[in-house]
């Protein structure tokens, strides 16, 4: 059998320019950015995805102007206990979870529900508390992120990603003493957007298949291109459609660090120095204060990115650290087959889920 072809450097460029362009730049945008033929560029894209480097585009969403909560949770598993994850692949409010150790050793899980059931996150934790299943959890409620795909330029394939981690700690503490901002906002009151029945079919297809095009979409779902283009542009105008995003072929089995921390606000320049990094990652706030960063690393990384966060720790109010492997990620846009068109909300049989988890066979 013959090995896939390995991206070489006009192939990172391109990664790394869909990352900044949006996973939806056109041939043409690429060819103006990196001095090369369009012909040139649709080859090689069309390579990429053939060898599998590039999998698929989807749309990043912020669910909360959907009336959907976000939640990470962190659970301690019950001694004798050493994998509960079939209650998080069979309930569909779960859409990530990984094996994590840390102040929490057991599970990391990420949770979607409806803001219309707001106890929803505590309800499930009190059932696993309940069955002895686990000990204690850390929850943390998403009201606003913001993610990047990382600096693929900064990626050899070989011998992995090409960052100096000692400059990185040097890049620290120079931040910390010229208290530098990391130029970012967050908005903790979301409020929700106007949207019906259509506009959570168009979501849905794009969460799975953002590369679609709009005469196929239109089809699928019964609208005219015009429609469905006007539709998606004031989706993206009201901040529902964040951003495309591909996802890529991983070079290396990777970890997530997960950091929470409280700090200074947004102002304090431990944001700067975590935001610096060119690696996978998001920054998620809670509060003014209280924020999670996860970013992913691969094994030859981590030492480099404690090292730093040696240096960064003194300055949190506090924190603590988890790492995560073996990530399972369900289907994306699962929960939008759940709206209830006619009362323009979402029909979650919450109920039957706690009743679910309560008698799984574990």
């Amino acid at each position: 059998m013959s090995q896939r072809r390995q991206p070489d450097d006009l192939d990172l460029s391109i990664l790394s320019a869909l990352n900044r362009l949006g996973g939806k730049a056109s041939a043409e945008l690429l060819s103006e950015l990196l001095g090369r033929p369009a012909r040139t560029i649709r080859y090689r894209l069309s390579r990429l995805k053939a060898n599998g480097y590039l999998k698929f585009l989807y749309a990043q969403t912020h669910d909360a102007k959907l009336g959907l909560g976000d939640v990470v949770l962190f659970v301690d598993l019950a001694p004798g206990m050493s994998d509960i994850s079939r209650v998080f692949r069979e309930v569909p409010l779960f859409y990530v979870h990984a094996s994590t150790y840390g102040c929490y050793n057991g599970h990391v899980v990420h949770m979607t529900y409806p803001l219309s059931i707001p106890d929803a996150p505590v309800s499930v934790m009190s059932v696993l508390h309940k069955r002895g299943l686990i000990t204690k959890y850390h929850l943390f409620e998403t009201r606003d992120f913001m993610s990047t795909a990382g600096d693929l330029e900064r990626l050899d394939v070989k011998r992995g990603w090409n960052w100096d981690w000692k400059q990185w700690v040097e890049d620290c503490k120079r931040k910390i003493r010229g208290n530098v901002h990391a130029g970012i906002n967050f908005q903790l009151d979301m409020s929700r957007a106007k949207f019906d029945q259509k506009d959570i079919d168009i979501l849905r297809i794009l969460k799975s298949d953002a590369g679609i095009t709009l005469r196929e979409l239109g089809q699928e779902i019964g609208l005219s291109q015009t429609q469905i283009n006007k539709r998606i542009k004031r989706l993206e105008r009201e901040g529902v459609i964040i951003d495309y995003r591909w996802i890529y072929e991983d070079y290396q089995h990777p970890v997530y660090v997960y950091c929470l921390f409280t700090c200074e606000g947004l102002n304090d320049p431990i944001l700067s120095c975590l935001l610096g990094l060119p690696f996978p990652k998001e920054l998620a706030a809670e509060s003014e204060t209280s924020y999670a960063f996860r970013v992913k690393l691969y094994p030859s990384d981590i030492a480099g990115f404690f090292q730093g966060l040696d240096v960064i720790r003194k300055h949190f109010k506090s924190y603590f650290v988890q790492i995560a492997h073996r990530v399972y990620n369900a289907p994306m846009g699962q929960l939008y087959m759940m709206f209830d068109s006619e009362k323009q909300d979402w029909n979650v049989p919450f109920d039957q889920y706690l009743s679910a988890i309560e008698t799984m066979n574990l």
